[in-house]
C-alpha cells in the first residue's frame, strides 16, 4: 500500500513539474498610431522563459479580439526565434 502511495506520489510531482506558461511578449508596451508592434511568443516558467520552438509546437489558433470585433492572425505568425507576430497599431497606447 505504501508503495502504491509512493508511486502515486512521485507521479503527481513529475506531472506538476512538466507545466509551464505560454505568453505573448511586445518589445515595448507603448505605442503610437501606425507605428510596427513586434511580439514574441513565450514559454517558460513564472514569466521567465525562452522563445516557442514553432517549429515543433505550431499554435493551432491565434485570434486578436476587440470590441469591434474579431481577426484571424494565424497566418501572420512567422516561424522564428522571436519576432513571431506584426501587426501595425491602428491605434494609441
Amino acid at each position: 500500500m505504501k508503495g502504491v502511495l509512493l508511486t502515486g506520489l512521485v507521479f503527481s510531482i513529475m506531472f506538476l513539474d512538466q507545466t509551464h506558461e505560454f505568453w505573448l511578449q511586445p518589445k515595448k508596451y507603448r505605442y503610437h498610431l501606425g507605428e510596427q508592434v513586434m511580439i514574441d511568443i513565450m514559454v517558460g516558467d513564472a514569466f521567465t522563459g525562452e522563445f516557442w520552438d514553432l517549429n515543433r509546437n505550431k499554435p493551432v489558433r491565434a485570434e486578436l479580439h476587440r470590441v469591434s470585433g474579431s481577426s484571424e492572425l494565424k497566418r501572420d505568425i512567422i516561424i522564428r526565434k522571436g519576432n513571431n507576430l506584426s501587426l501595425k497599431a491602428d491605434q494609441e497606447g
